[in-house]
């Protein structure tokens, strides 16, 4: 990409500066009649873009505008420019040498698998093929080899979105690392859950499973929006006498904002859930309300810190695509993609958290070596 290409998904908000400098933001659904002489597009990344339109053709002006914000805030999914664009393409074959898993397959679970070295203790369940169980999950996941479909299916009705316990990574010692949803609050047979954490106790034979309940040990998803909304003031400046005025208390500012705060919290939950892994030996299974957001992350960290195939491009890939997009992370909900109604916007946000951490977890790792 260029220095002046900007993904569509990644556009936050967009300003129209017409003559005499008036500024004003462009809701979506908007369409514009004046003349624009400005458009500012804030992105989710900070970067902010300005583009100057006055020798534009007047109809040409409005066109670009419009276009613009047609694109950037649809309606439904098949108005994102990847579907719209994509139906008279042809799929290229770059001719990558290694090509990423996309565990849509049972070879690619089992693949993965064989390769921690635990086929023996876990299989690839197909309970989920055609969504029929959980709509959340993929068609094919991993559990412990004591539990068959049947136990599956009965077990799924207690859990939040039916997200049973499912493997996420088996440590060279044979300790692994499972996620869970919560049980229902309606439910009182908690015998299910013991059932299905007795089987991963099974699998290990490593003792009881130690229980990480991150709805506990990591912020809420409000409080990370709120700590993202201070922080995003901070870094986008429109002017420089907002920024003069800023940098005398930025630091404090930054402070204020609780982001740093949230960064350090999420990196000793996965710190803690490596240690308890590699050092202690002990299963663990990481229990989030549906499993489906900081389960993802601290799951992707804390095998980030264990695997150094996860510190490689494709491993990387790989571990997104399966901890991020096949476990069900609501990636268009959450990142508002399609315009129905105030859908939190936390997944950016989220993701944005991923790197930061990967980014101080691949320096500490680095510094530890040298």
């Amino acid at each position: 990409m260029g220095d002046f290409d900007i993904p569509l998904t990644s556009i936050d908000t967009v300003y129209q500066v017409i003559s005499g400098g008036r500024r004003r933001k462009l809701s979506p659904g908007t369409t514009v009649s004046s003349y624009t002489k400005y458009i500012e597009i804030h992105c989710k990344n900070f970067n902010v873009h300005v583009f100057g339109l006055k020798f534009t053709p007047r109809d040409q002006n409005k066109m670009i505008v419009n276009t613009i914000l047609h694109y950037a805030y649809p309606t439904k999914s098949s108005l994102l420019f990847a579907f719209y664009y994509g139906k008279e393409q042809q799929h290229f074959n770059f001719g990558s040498s290694v090509d990423t898993p996309l565990y849509d397959s049972p070879t690619d679970w089992e693949r993965e698998i064989n390769r921690c070295r635990c086929s023996n203790k876990w299989w690839v369940t197909d309970v989920n093929a055609s969504y029929h169980m959980s709509t959340s999950l993929p068609e094919r996941f991993v559990v412990p080899c004591g539990l068959l479909n049947f136990d599956l299916q009965k077990a799924s009705s207690h859990f939040v979105d039916r997200r049973i316990p499912t493997w996420c990574y088996t440590h060279t010692n044979g300790v692994s690392l499972v996620r869970m949803a919560n049980l229902l609050p309606q439910s009182d047979v908690a015998t299910f859950e013991e059932r299905l954490l007795t089987a991963v106790q099974m699998a290990d034979n490593k003792g009881p499973p130690e229980i990480i309940d991150l709805n506990k040990s990591c912020p809420s998803l409000k409080d990370l929006q709120n700590s993202y909304e201070k922080l995003k003031e901070l870094c986008v400046i429109d002017s420089e006498k907002d920024f003069l005025v800023q940098d005398i208390n930025w630091m404090s500012s930054l402070e204020n904002s609780k982001w740093l705060s949230l960064v350090s919290q999420c990196m000793a939950v996965s710190i803690e859930t490596m240690d308890l892994i590699v050092n202690k030996q002990k299963t663990v299974v990481i229990k989030e309300f549906d499993s489906r957001n900081f389960a993802c992350l601290v799951s992707s960290l804390s095998q980030i810190l264990m695997d150094p195939n996860f510190r490689t491009q494709v491993g990387f890939q790989s571990l997104v695509q399966r901890e991020w997009v096949m476990m069900g992370h609501p990636f268009q909900k959450h990142n508002n993609l399609i315009q129905q109604g105030n859908n939190e916007r936390v997944t950016a946000i989220l993701l944005k958290l991923f790197i930061v951490i990967i980014g101080l977890e691949i320096k500490s790792l680095i510094n530890k070596t040298t």
